[in-house]
């Protein structure tokens, strides 16, 4: 047929295609956290009804992990599809430079953590480094917005130091992107300070320790890291 004068072709009667299946994107939850299934129900498609292990989801606006699928059915359209709710467990590994690697008399060692989350998962709590002091032979002044220290490139303005919070460590929070460490996400810190052998010879242990549990994390194999400095009179 011919459109007459009163045709609008820009109405949208609201007809769909009936789809085949849904797919839905996996969603991570922090441990304590919940997620509203309703919220990713199809925007065409609303109102279905949510099971898990065939049985019917009593709250669907409130439910953690596990495998959920959406089952819709309207007239003649029937469609369904899983969507899978894992727990957001992160796991943060650090490593610690120091340089010179041997000294002779004071000098001036350069100190860099750089810190990873390698299963990308964002944080779920706030992330907290320790560092041992080694005071008094190592001192330094902490530049907290420097962008590099001794050509190394950092992300200091990313943490926030406590440096008298504790007698035995210095302790660093992650502050920036509202103080959640991202998934896959890398962050270095960097300082200068002068080592003092105070006339011995030896060898002193430099660490770093992610403190247990933060961030969310739940993995402690692979949460400390250190290096070594020689040093002569």
């Amino acid at each position: 047929l011919v459109p007459d004068l009163n045709s609008n072709l820009t109405i949208d009667f609201g007809f769909y295609a009936c789809p085949s299946a849904f797919t839905f994107d996996p969603v991570n939850v922090c441990s304590g956290s919940n997620f509203d299934l309703t919220s990713a129900e199809p925007v065409n498609f609303p109102g279905g009804v949510w099971t898990l292990s065939n049985q019917v989801v009593a709250n669907p606006t409130s439910v953690s992990a596990g495998t959920y699928t959406y089952n819709f059915n309207d007239g003649s359209c029937s469609a369904n599809g899983s969507l899978i709710i894992t727990d957001n467990v992160p796991d943060y590994t650090p490593t610690i430079q120091i340089a010179p690697s041997a000294i002779t008399g004071a000098s001036q060692v350069r100190v860099i953590l750089s810190i990873s989350e390698i299963l990308n998962k964002e944080a779920c709590s706030d992330l907290f480094i320790l560092v041992p002091k080694l005071l008094p032979r190592y001192q330094f002044n902490y530049l907290s917005n420097a962008t590099t220290i001794g050509g190394i490139a950092v992300n200091n303005g990313d943490w926030q130091f406590f440096e008298n919070a504790n007698p035995n460590f210095y302790i660093w929070k992650y502050t920036a992107t509202n103080a959640v460490f991202p998934a896959n996400g890398s962050s270095k810190i960097g300082y200068i300070g002068s080592y003092d052998p105070n006339n011995t010879d030896g060898q002193s242990t430099f660490s770093i320790q992610i403190f247990q549990g933060s961030g969310g994390e739940t993995n402690q194999n692979n949460n400390t890291d250190s290096d070594l400095l020689i040093y002569f009179r």
